[in-house]
């Protein structure tokens, strides 16, 4: 699951950037716009 930081659930903006919060079983990380977009490229 693919939560987008800045919403309603997950206000958080730092630098400018949106991070993205990749969510698993025993995982949680924060990646930075440019590393989402890659993502997005790649899943899309």
């Amino acid at each position: 699951m693919v939560v987008l930081s800045g919403d309603s659930m997950y206000p958080s903006l730092r630098n400018g950037d949106i991070l993205v919060t990749l969510k698993w079983p025993h995982f949680e990380k924060n990646y930075s716009k440019k590393t989402v977009l890659l993502f997005v490229h790649l899943l899309g």
